[in-house]
């Protein structure tokens, strides 16, 4: 999980809180990697962190795949709404 202030690690186990970490990982956009720190641990496989920095025009990437997962996820909701119109055409009363 990522926004742009930083996201969640799924961890076999926490790591330090507080300790530095290089993170790489895929988006549509393509490859982001950055810098982060650690956070308190949520729970015994979930960690927080947030963004020291993005290198090069890794900010970039990251904003565009958000962009793009937000219109994906409001094309989804367009579409169930649409579902759910049709189930209430059809509907015996």
């Amino acid at each position: 999980m990522v926004s742009a202030t930083g996201g969640l690690l799924l961890l076999e186990r926490p790591l330090t809180q507080g300790a530095v970490a290089k993170l790489m990982f895929l988006t549509q956009a393509g490859s982001v990697f950055a810098v982060a720190e650690l956070l308190c641990p949520i729970c015994w496989e979930l960690q927080p962190f947030r963004f020291l920095s993005l290198v090069g025009d890794d900010q970039f990437k990251l904003q565009k795949a958000i962009h793009l997962r937000m219109e994906q996820v409001r094309r989804e909701q367009k579409q169930l709404h649409r579902g759910h119109g049709e189930i209430e055409n059809f509907r015996a009363w």
